[in-house]
């Protein structure tokens, strides 16, 4: 559940960043997959303990990092419509 939390964040920012294109987003999820489920486990790697365990880990990092950084407006340039 956390995780879902954490990359609805990421995603949703970085789609918001980049003047609401959702390539980007695409993207890093699937550069996301590659590198975490793959290494530990194929298709299912987030699945193993070890995979899920460098997910949450990973996205908790990085969410963390953005929201210290970016603060409430997580880098919308724009209002919401």
């Amino acid at each position: 559940m956390l995780q879902l939390v954490e990359l609805s964040i990421l995603l949703t920012w970085l789609t918001n960043r980049v003047g609401e294109s959702v390539l980007p987003a695409i993207l890093l999820h699937a550069g996301a997959n590659a590198l975490l489920n793959y290494p530990v486990g194929g298709v299912a790697g987030a699945t193993t303990p070890l995979g899920l365990g460098l997910l949450v880990a990973a996205l908790t990092v990085v969410v963390t990092a953005l929201v210290i950084t970016a603060g409430k407006s997580l880098g919308a340039d724009h209002p919401t419509r």
